[in-house]
This record gives C-alpha cells, sequence and structure tokens, in this order.
C-alpha cells in the first residue's frame, strides 16, 4: 500500500513539473535563472525603486528592457519602470510607458495594474 501511494505522489510531481515546463516553453518567453545575471539586474533596478531613486530606477529598468526585451520579467521591469517615472514626477513619461505596456502585453496582472496606475494618475 505504502509503495503505491509513494509512486503516485512521485508520478503526480512528475506529471506537474513537466506540464509547468512545457507552457514555458510554449509562452515564447525565456525561462530565467534566479541567479542569472537578468535578475540581477532587475533587482538592482527594483532596489533602486525602493530606495526612492525614481529617476536611477527608471534608467536602469530602461537598460534592463533593453537587453532583455523577451522574458518573464519583461512586463514587471515595463511597470516598475513606468512607476519609476511616474513616482519622480513625470507624468506623461509615465503614462506613456503604463500605454505601452498594456499595448505590449494586452491582459494579465501587468497590463491590468498599468489600466488601474493610467485611471487613478492624477486623482
Amino acid at each position: 500500500m505504502f509503495v503505491t501511494k509513494q509512486k503516485s505522489w512521485a508520478f503526480k510531481a512528475l506529471t506537474t513539473v513537466a506540464v509547468a515546463a512545457f507552457a514555458i516553453g510554449m509562452s515564447g518567453c525565456t525561462m530565467v535563472n534566479p541567479i542569472s545575471p537578468t535578475v540581477q539586474a532587475f533587482d538592482a533596478a527594483k532596489a533602486l525603486l525602493n530606495q526612492g531613486e525614481f529617476a536611477g530606477a527608471a534608467k536602469a529598468f530602461g537598460e534592463f528592457l533593453k537587453a532583455n526585451p523577451n522574458t518573464e520579467l519583461t512586463a514587471a521591469a515595463m511597470f516598475y519602470q513606468a512607476n519609476s517615472l511616474a513616482q519622480g514626477g513625470k507624468t506623461a513619461e509615465a503614462q506613456a510607458a503604463y500605454a505601452k505596456l498594456i499595448n505590449t502585453v494586452k491582459s494579465g496582472v501587468w497590463a491590468e495594474s498599468a489600466k488601474y496606475e493610467l485611471e487613478t494618475m492624477g486623482r
């Protein structure tokens, strides 16, 4: 009995991993290694934003996007770049960046968050 349950659990886990890997591979995005230079660049830009260095963060996210136009972090970087611009008082640039994100990504949490930010800017 124990062996059957163990095999069943292992099979389910392996199947789940295989389905997730297939889905990521079919999405057209590049998978990112968590300690890769790509993730380090994203984290460095996010740290600048968290420290209130909005101009530096916007620039860092812009550089990240030029170097990484199609990874699983791209939409997040687009959002945080727009957010950095908005918090830095560059409203028109932020609005353009949010609109670009919406037009590029079309759906999902980052596009929906960008729509919300655009709707609530200036309130």
